[in-house]
């Protein structure tokens, strides 16, 4: 039986962004692809520069970036492990024998303090689409999937109601007149299980200003910020075998460093790189 080789990724070495285009140039060299491929390739690597190389492209590919004062690791792809879907929490506890969730329907459950292995803080952005003032017009409220179709939508995403080509042009207006507005929010990701196992229990989120903190009782400050500070230290007191990603530990420094706001696709690679790193070996 064929043996499998072991693929590996070349990560940072350093919790800070660097120049997209100094990927893309070591690219160019390691793959031998043209600037405008290798350019997309390396536009949305934050962290993770490049995975599943053979061990001589990581070497090679790490030497060029480190040459380019942009630090970097060979680690073989058995130190990532598959995040899962986060579970968004709106309603939970942190209680000296456990953490306490209560879900949206059902039951309350606890996960025990121990098997909560890490956490990741980032501020993050999301985008939102703003309608415009008076609505959108007589053609209703249908989806933009309805508009790129430009006739009827799909079976199973309903209808217009009495449309005519006139609708449907005022309602295709509408929609090019809406507004993308960017929320900020403060961000926290909690992982339950091995950080060596292949993927993880479970995987919760929680937005500061989306989260009930009746929990703290007299602690409880009046603004969301301050609430998700004091929600982040308990967990950090409470559990025992907790891994804080460095951003984690610079929130609850109040050292923020005038670092970029990670979108959460960012977010969700840091994360990735965070238990890269804790299982990569020694060198």
């Amino acid at each position: 039986m064929e043996s499998v080789s072991l693929k590996y990724a070349v990560v940072s070495v350093e919790d800070k962004p660097f120049f997209f285009q100094v990927l893309a140039d070591a690219l160019c060299e390691v793959h031998g692809i043209n600037r405008v491929d290798a350019m997309r390739r390396a536009r949305n690597s934050h962290y993770i520069f490049e995975a599943g190389l053979a061990e001589d492209q990581a070497r090679r590919l790490r030497d060029l970036l480190t040459q380019r004062d942009v630090p970097s690791a060979v680690v073989p792809m058995t130190c990532f492990v598959k995040l899962g879907k986060a579970v968004w929490l709106a309603h939970a506890a942190c209680i000296e024998e456990s953490f306490r969730i209560q879900p949206m329907e059902g039951k309350p459950f606890s996960v025990e303090w121990p098997d909560i292995t890490m956490i990741g803080y980032g501020h993050v952005e999301h985008r939102i689409q703003k309608e415009p003032k008076g609505g959108l017009g007589p053609a209703g409220d249908v989806g933009a999937f309805g508009i790129a179709a430009g006739v009827g939508l799909a079976p199973g995403f309903g209808f217009y109601r009495h449309s005519t080509m006139y609708d449907r042009a005022k309602h295709f207006e509408s929609v090019l007149q809406q507004k993308e507005e960017v929320e900020l929010h403060d961000c926290l990701d909690m992982f339950v299980g091995s950080l060596r196992d292949a993927e993880f229990a479970a995987h919760f989120r929680v937005f500061s200003n989306r989260f009930c903190y009746d929990y703290l009782g007299g602690r409880k400050q009046p603004t969301s910020t301050g609430n998700f500070r004091c929600f982040v230290e308990d967990i950090a007191k409470f559990a025992p075998n907790l891994l804080l990603t460095g951003r984690t530990r610079r929130f609850l420094s109040g050292d923020h460093g005038g670092r970029p706001i990670p979108g959460f696709q960012t977010f969700d690679e840091y994360n990735c790189w965070s238990v890269a790193m804790s299982n990569a070996p020694a060198s």
